[in-house]
This record gives structure tokens, C-alpha cells and sequence, in this order.
């Protein structure tokens, strides 16, 4: 079985930081927000194994462009695949409750 190499994208970075700051400074919990972003560098990491087990996003343009997403606790990682290098692409991670096709267009179109 091959191994993909991982890039989480500067977008999806700037999420993941958001996601511990929020937790952190606005709910303040500290220790919370770490095991989180923990717990989501963990679900990314482990893309390196059969990274196209998610589904398609269901939405177009982003389904005919390969666009993959799964959960991980009220937040969806959004990525795709390059076959021929054997590399994910972290595209975004996003609050469930946002209106999450308006950012797609506004990072991936």
C-alpha cells in the first residue's frame, strides 16, 4: 500500500489556527482547544492511507474537480488528491454551520 504525502494549504492552516484560537480566547479553554486541533491533525494525517476512502463534496463545480471532505466533530476538512505525485491537499477546514459553498468560491474558484 503507498503512502501520500500530506500539505496542508496556508488557507487550511489559517483555519486550524482559528479553530484553537476560538476555543481558546473566546470559549476560554485552553486545554480544549488543544486536544481539538490535535484530534483534527490526526484525522488529516491519516489521509496518508487510502486518502480517497471520503466521499466527493456533492456540490459543482468542486464534485467534478475531485474536492473530498469529511467530518471531524462539527468541523469539515475539505482536500484533494493528486494521484500522480501521491499528495493530499488540505484545501480548507470549516465550521459545519457555515455557509460553506460561498467559501469554497471565494478560496478554490
Amino acid at each position: 500500500m503507498k503512502k501520500w504525502r500530506i500539505t496542508t494549504l496556508p488557507d487550511a492552516e489559517a483555519d486550524i489556527e482559528g479553530i484553537y484560537r476560538y476555543i481558546s480566547t473566546t470559549l476560554f479553554e485552553p486545554a480544549i482547544a488543544g486536544n481539538f486541533v490535535a484530534r483534527i491533525r490526526k484525522a488529516i494525517s491519516s489521509l496518508s492511507q487510502m486518502p480517497e476512502r471520503h466521499r466527493l463534496y456533492f456540490n459543482e463545480p468542486w464534485r467534478s474537480k475531485g474536492l473530498r471532505v469529511f467530518p471531524v466533530g462539527n468541523y469539515v476538512v475539505f482536500y484533494h488528491t493528486a494521484p500522480d505525485t501521491c499528495t493530499v491537499f488540505i484545501d480548507a477546514v470549516i465550521y459545519g454551520g457555515r455557509d460553506i459553498d460561498e467559501i469554497l468560491v471565494d478560496r478554490l474558484d
